[in-house]
């Protein structure tokens, strides 16, 4: 038997059995290693476009997300089809490559879909703060952390052809480079991952919706009054949570701006308070404790960028003032 042909046969009940050695499908360590060097090109390049164009980025983050999704679904969808003979940059050092499931070049669409799906988890993650209902943030988030799982459950316990889901619905797999033209099929991946794969999800889900009760949805809708008070103003959201057993409640107001310098700036904070307290005077009272979260935020493709400065509300003679409680914090 040569190296495409069956390593032994086993009989087990009745049944034959095969284990199959099949040499071409790329292993763990050469694949981890080749995506994170086409990690590396692309992240750099990421975080290079957020550094030098944030000032242009700032007022349109929902935009810079998709912008940078559409980047990364290109660079990885466009050169690992038939176009560039299924390679990254990454892939051509570690000689290996995607092909269809018969060991053919992939086809734009499929590899553009691939793409897509392998990294909507990771490139779409700061999408989910921009809707106005607190409970379709809770599900895009648990959609996105569940096909996260799933494409690493496969990735890592799939041994025998190494496939996960973008790779079963875009119909790929990844081979290493051969010499020869032979014919060159998807081993079969064993049944039982399926079964764990489904208990993982349901696991995951179960662990999601039990948590989407942790705050008071009727407080965490859009304030959209506000929006048009500040032109600096792109996001506000109220989140508010009540002590067990007192009457006192916790309420954050985050708040996303265009402008770094305005971060740290207590009078663009102060003027916050101000409004707010113009639209609802009701809401600040002494069983409340207030806090604002003024908030810098970009994506774009697998860099992201945060900056956060946090104020509380405290009563004096003079009325109601912002107190920084955290300076400019970076992540």
């Amino acid at each position: 038997m040569d190296s495409y042909s069956y390593k032994f046969l086993i009989k087990y009940k009745g049944c034959v059995l095969s284990s199959v050695n099949f040499s071409y499908i790329a292993g763990f360590w050469r694949r981890s290693f080749a995506f994170l060097i086409d990690l590396l090109l692309v992240g750099g390049f990421c975080w290079s476009t957020i550094q030098l164009l944030s000032k242009f980025m700032y007022p349109f983050p929902v935009i810079s997300i998709f912008v940078g999704y559409a980047f990364v679904i290109l660079y990885f969808g466009l050169l690992n089809s038939h176009l560039h003979s299924g390679q990254t940059f990454g892939k051509q050092l570690l000689k290996i490559r995607v092909t269809d499931t018969y060991g053919q070049d992939l086809a734009v669409i499929p590899s553009l879909l691939r793409s897509a799906i392998l990294f909507a988890p990771s490139c779409l993650m700061s999408l989910s703060g921009y809707f106005s209902i607190l409970l379709l943030t809770e599900l895009f988030d648990l959609l996105l952390v569940c096909l996260q799982i799933l494409i690493i459950y496969f990735y890592v316990f799939n041994r025998r052809n190494r496939r996960s889901i973008h790779d079963f619905i875009a119909g790929s797999m990844v081979i290493n480079l051969q010499k020869d033209d032979e014919e060159q099929k998807v081993p079969e991946m064993w049944t039982k991952h399926k079964i764990f794969a489904a208990l993982i999800m349901l696991v995951c889900v179960g662990t999601g919706l039990s948590s989407f009760n942790v705050f008071n949805r009727e407080n965490a809708a859009e304030v959209k009054q506000l929006k048009g008070s500040q032109p600096e103003i792109i996001h506000v959201k109220q989140i508010s949570e009540k002590e067990q057993g007192s009457e006192t409640q916790f309420i954050l107001f985050d708040v996303q701006i265009n402008d770094r310098a305005k971060l740290n700036n207590s009078f663009f904070a102060q003027e916050f308070l101000d409004h707010l307290q113009s639209l609802d005077p009701q809401l600040i009272n002494h069983s409340n404790n207030i806090s604002i979260l003024l908030s810098t935020r970009l994506q774009f493709g697998l860099a992201s960028s945060i900056d956060l400065n946090m104020y509380s509300v405290k009563k004096t003679q003079q009325g109601l003032k912002v107190v920084e409680e955290i300076s400019t914090v970076n992540f």
